[in-house]
């Protein structure tokens, strides 16, 4: 009694849903999304995964235009004055010089959160 007092109330009944599964368009749609989830070569799983590369790739790619930039700045020190960039980038000395190493702390900060 209760059973059938609940199918009562149930807004599909079982009869649709089996006549649902039963069209041809329902179970071609079904065959088609099954065929494209797991076995076609384009499937989900692998464009995920090559999206998530492609993300990768471009955060390389902007590392590498960082460090390019970075050189460019160094070539164009090198070029203005050879000793004081030997002196800063590799601590070079003349006889009888002693170097003194001072960093900058505020700016070892603002590189950090950069």
């Amino acid at each position: 009694m209760q059973v059938k007092s609940i199918l009562e109330k149930w807004p599909f009944p079982p009869v649709k849903w089996r006549k649902l599964l039963l069209n041809k368009y329902a179970i071609t749609l079904l065959a088609f999304l099954v065929w494209m989830i797991f076995f076609d070569q384009s499937r989900v799983t692998r464009q995920w995964m090559l999206s998530e590369t492609v993300s990768n790739l471009e955060q390389e790619k902007e590392d590498y235009r960082g460090r390019i930039d970075q050189v460019k700045g160094d070539i164009y020190d090198l070029e203005r004055n050879k000793e004081k960039f030997a002196r800063e980038k590799y601590f070079l000395h003349q006889k009888g010089e002693e170097v003194f190493i001072m960093k900058d702390e505020q700016k070892k900060e603002k590189t950090q959160i950069q």
